[in-house]
């Protein structure tokens, strides 16, 4: 594929996302002011998180990009197994968490609240939160990134195809959670974009997105923080062992996460 297919390809895909998420906004700000008053909080955000982004936004957004060349990866397969989904884990936890830190500094440092889900959030509607972070976004997410997105984007090289749905991929948390919350599913993006690429499956990918939610959204969002041992403990474990650790599997696995450089991919 010469240079000028690879910029349109890109350019489609990301053209369809930006459908996408144009379709979820402005019918979320239309509507949001007739369903604050009228209908339960859990339905309004039923209709908000689920029904106008994936059942209306995605089928228009697919239908931009239906018409394009799906190619599977050919890098050498990995069978995907309780280990390796342990390794990516965290891998995926130690290395996302970090790149949040100067973004939440600065923020702090401006006086600004930082972006994000709050604890009492969570706290007031329990159920809906853990059926959306754990079962439907991962589900859907990976779908709409790892299996329309990643397979399309494939034709230009595994490597560029993982990378380029990484940044796909952390964009729009830009929009809808913040400049940190948009580097953390960058990095996040990359695993699973290589987790799917080496397996040829989403599966693990939504292990690993459903994971990721659990510990990066739900835990840290009710991690007690109003004692000094209870923010050390969470700086130990997110800003030191997760970290160290998954610099310790990378260089350890180097191999075979390099595997998808090789020209075959």
């Amino acid at each position: 594929m010469n240079t000028k297919n690879k910029v349109l390809t890109v350019l489609r895909i990301a053209a369809a996302l930006v459908v996408w998420f144009l379709i979820y906004k402005l019918l979320d700000n239309a509507l949001d002011p007739y369903l604050k008053d009228k209908v339960p909080f859990i339905v309004r955000m039923i209709i908000e998180a689920a029904v106008i982004p994936y059942g209306i936004g995605l089928p228009v957004m697919y239908l931009i990009v239906k018409s394009m060349k799906v190619q599977n990866s050919t890098c050498p397969q990995m069978k995907p197994s309780a280990g390796t989904i342990a390794t990516a884990f965290l891998i995926q936890s130690g290395l996302s968490f970090p790149v949040m830190i100067p973004v939440n500094i600065a923020y702090k440092l401006m006086g600004r609240e930082m972006p994000g889900m709050k604890p009492e959030e969570v706290l007031a509607h329990p159920i809906y939160y853990l059926v959306l972070l754990l079962l439907f976004a991962p589900v859907v997410e990976e779908f709409l990134f790892r299996k329309i997105v990643l397979r399309r984007l494939t034709v230009l090289g595994t490597v560029p195809a993982v990378i380029i749905s990484a940044v796909l991929f952390g964009i729009p948390h830009l929009f809808s959670q913040g400049p940190a919350q948009m580097l953390y599913t960058f990095v996040l993006g990359l695993v699973w974009g290589y987790m799917a690429v080496r397996t040829g499956k989403i599966w693990p990918s939504i292990i690993l997105h459903s994971l990721s939610n659990l510990y990066g959204g739900i835990l840290t969002a009710l991690w007690p923080k109003d004692s000094a041992v209870t923010l050390l403990s969470f700086a130990v474990l997110y800003m030191m062992i997760m970290p160290c650790t998954a610099i310790l599997l990378t260089v350890f696995n180097k191999k075979k996460i390099m595997l998808i450089k090789q020209n075959v991919c």
